[in-house]
């Protein structure tokens, strides 16, 4: 379907690939939140994609030296930052709203997929 829409080859390998290596933090992901874990799942998505962003992007560089197009610095760059903000306001709850627990909600959890 992604071929006859014209996205080029290369960008379907690394959606898969991206699905690929991503589906077993999805699975660690269900059993915490299953379990009461929140606190896992947030740590493992975040922490997962800090090693993803620093290690991979950092070896990668060394090994090549990595060319930065115009269009990531002024459009992908501050979309992830936003993300980030964007979590990071999602996950205070106890210090913005000063309740008990901070907590995720569905609704915060279409946000994050109409980031995705």
């Amino acid at each position: 379907m992604a071929k006859a829409l014209g996205i080029s080859p290369l960008v379907i390998g690394l959606t898969i690939v991206a699905f690929g290596t991503s589906m077993p933090k999805l699975i660690i992901n269900i059993f915490a939140a299953s379990q009461g874990r929140t606190d896992l799942a947030i740590a493992n998505v975040v922490g997962s994609n800090i090693a993803n962003v620093l290690l991979i992007l950092g070896l990668s560089a060394v090994i090549v030296p990595l060319t930065v197009r115009k269009s990531t610095v002024f459009k992908e760059i501050p979309f992830s930052l936003l993300t980030v903000a964007v979590l990071a306001i999602m996950v205070a709850d106890r210090f913005l709203e000063g309740v008990a627990l901070s907590a995720l909600t569905r609704t915060e959890g279409l946000v994050l997929v109409a980031f995705f």
